[in-house]
């Protein structure tokens, strides 16, 4: 059986410095069942077959994104060890905060109308549950369950904004009530 020290030295050969963030901090083995190699600096978390004999790595699969969605794009995809050598590592994520829903420059008005839009969102959401995720499965193949689920996920998410959106107006009434 291979070792996880093993596996962090074949990592280690092929990878001095993390394909997603460039960072040269090393790689740390996890798992039991699927043997993952995770940098130390941004947590992106690699899987490969080749870690089962630790002789050779041809092939490499991005099983976790980094702490900060870096790699999110290539997720679950396995490629030629070579094709993540090449790969430039992302920037940093920064956020713009006026994409952010709900941000200090919003005014209660603002607020109101978001929530608004996202009540309009979640019932768009939850309407489309019978059609879409059948539509889904035959035009893309995927499974009407999958689809399923993606369409509560979003309604669920829409509904969550709301909610914050509006604990954030009875947080503002109550500072305003205490002043």
């Amino acid at each position: 059986m291979v070792s996880k020290e093993q596996i962090v030295e074949l990592m280690a050969r092929y990878f001095p410095k993390c394909p997603i963030c460039g960072s040269s901090d090393g790689w740390e083995a996890s798992g039991t069942v699927v043997k993952c190699v995770q940098c130390k600096s941004c947590g992106a978390k690699w899987a490969s077959k080749d870690f089962i004999k630790c002789e050779k790595l041809k092939e490499l699969e991005l099983w976790e994104a980094s702490k900060d969605e870096r790699g999110l794009d290539l997720l679950h995809k396995t490629h030629p060890t070579e094709f993540w050598q090449q790969l430039e590592p992302e920037d940093e994520i920064t956020i713009d905060k006026r994409k952010l829903f709900l941000h200090e420059d919003m005014n209660d008005a603002d607020i109101e109308n978001a929530i608004k839009r996202y009540q309009a969102r979640a019932i768009r959401f939850s309407k489309t549950l019978g059609a879409t995720p059948i539509l889904l499965a035959a035009i893309r193949g995927v499974p009407v369950i999958e689809s399923t689920k993606a369409m509560l996920l979003a309604s669920i998410v829409e509904t969550n904004k709301i909610i914050i959106l509006q604990n954030e107006l009875i947080l503002r009434s109550l500072k305003k009530l205490n002043k």
